[in-house]
């Protein structure tokens, strides 16, 4: 199953039942407890990635995701959180620490967001209190969610964290020179050489 996920790449999932749904199209019989138990065992991950939206991915994949996403999303989070002394990574990097030890809310999360900025950069002037603010402090690709009640394939709120139990070893991965996080690709040359 895992596989079959790899092969097709993440699946768009704010609808839960979204990557039930594929699974079952193209692995007939594939069970219910089959894949609620990857996303369980975190061979499955379910966080905000691709152009913000939430994504289901395995595991494997989900720096890869992590890493466009922080890129995609650069420029738009530093409009928005408007940092002076502090860095888009730095604030990311926090959060992924203070959701590391227990699921977390996206309440919580802005909440941590919004005091960490307030402590470690006040002289930012965010923009958090609208919809695209508050969706900074749960939505950048670092994090994964679980349903907060109910079962994986049920709409509902999220609890987030980090991806564990990889999720030092993967930040470690991302942060050394050479990944996608510190050096983004160079720019295409129009010459076409």
């Amino acid at each position: 199953m895992l596989a079959t996920i790899a092969r097709i790449g993440p699946i768009q999932s704010q609808n839960a039942r979204a990557p039930f749904l594929a699974l079952a199209a193209r692995l007939p019989g594939v069970s219910h407890e089959t894949v609620s138990a990857a996303y369980e065992g975190f061979g499955l991950v379910r966080g905000s990635t691709l152009r913000g939206t939430v994504h289901t991915s395995t595991a494997q994949d989900h720096p890869m995701l992590d890493a466009a996403t922080r890129l995609g999303q650069a420029a738009l989070v530093a409009r928005t959180l408007r940092l002076v002394e502090t860095t888009p990574r730095q604030a990311w990097d926090s959060l992924e620490d203070f959701a590391t030890d227990e699921w977390r809310s996206p309440a919580d999360l802005f909440r941590y967001l919004t005091a960490w900025i307030g402590e470690h950069d006040p002289r930012a002037e965010h923009r958090l209190e609208n919809g695209a603010g508050r969706y900074f402090a749960f939505g950048h690709g670092g994090l994964v969610r679980r349903p907060l009640k109910g079962t994986w394939s049920g709409q509902g709120a999220p609890a987030i964290a980090p991806p564990a139990p990889c999720s030092v070893r993967r930040r470690a991965r991302l942060a050394t020179p050479g990944s996608p996080i510190r050096r983004p690709p160079p720019p295409r040359s129009s010459s076409g050489i």
